[in-house]
């Protein structure tokens, strides 16, 4: 690949050194790089659809190359005076790590459709190793991982003083219409089904008091048994629709 200076890669850290940031220059440009990222649909089975997949955008790109650093000038490198130390550059990056910091890859060329990067990345992996045939000689391998903070959006319900009187009148209304439904019936016009249990259950709070009913209503409850052909009510089991009947208090 040509070494031209618009042909270049760099990696910049957080670090600052009076108050600018380390730019890391890569002296050898990689013979290639792989820059890859996948959708990240979901799919789900539904009834009587059968398989769906959900558009969720893609997953965050991925990164990766191998080179090294050559102790000393190089053919094909650039300028030994503009590139750092193998273990600085090592170093920088095991900071970067360690302290959960990002940093930003960028890819510079000089064409206008020309492949070129500028990335906020993490370091995902880095490899390096030195051979004994060529020593000082760092080779490594290195990927990088697309970095995109989440933004969450915070919706903040605003209540005006119209809104929070209306408000106020609603429960206010709720609440006496509570109260009225809650209010016991004076009189209460049996249906068929009806026993006295369970109008007692109903309207007295438990159905034990049925005989408080039969009691306040003995005249009504024998002269309509009579009326259908029984000769008492035995004791309020025989009650029939349409007789009206007080609730005691």
């Amino acid at each position: 690949m040509s070494t031209k200076a618009e042909n270049a890669m760099y990696i910049t850290t957080r670090f600052t050194a009076k108050g600018k940031q380390y730019v890391y220059r890569l002296p050898v440009l990689p013979e290639s790089i792989e820059i890859s990222f996948n959708a990240n649909n979901s799919s789900a089975q539904i009834v009587d659809i059968g398989e769906i997949t959900q558009k969720m955008g893609r997953k965050a790109k991925v990164i990766s190359f191998e080179s090294f650093f050559p102790m000393g000038e190089f053919r094909g490198s650039i300028p030994w005076k503009d590139s750092h130390y193998p273990i600085t550059f090592i170093n920088a990056l095991e900071k970067c790590v360690d302290r959960k910091l990002t940093v930003r890859f960028t890819f510079s060329r000089a064409g206008k459709y020309e492949l070129a990067i500028s990335l906020l990345c993490t370091i995902e992996k880095f490899d390096y190793h030195e051979d004994g045939e060529d020593p000082n000689t760092i080779h490594y391998s290195i990927t990088l991982k697309e970095y995109r903070s989440p933004a969450i959006n915070q919706i903040t319900k605003k209540t005006s003083s119209s809104s929070a009187s209306s408000l106020a009148k609603a429960v206010k209304k709720a609440v006496s219409k509570r109260a009225k439904t809650s209010t016991k019936p004076k009189t209460y016009t049996i249906k068929k089904g009806d026993t006295l249990w369970a109008i007692a259950k109903k309207y007295l709070g438990s159905g034990n008091k049925w005989k408080t009913i039969y009691n306040a209503n003995k005249s009504v409850i024998e002269k309509a048994a009579k009326k259908h052909g029984k000769s008492s009510s035995s004791t309020g089991h025989w009650i029939y629709p349409g007789t009206v009947i007080s609730i005691p208090k």
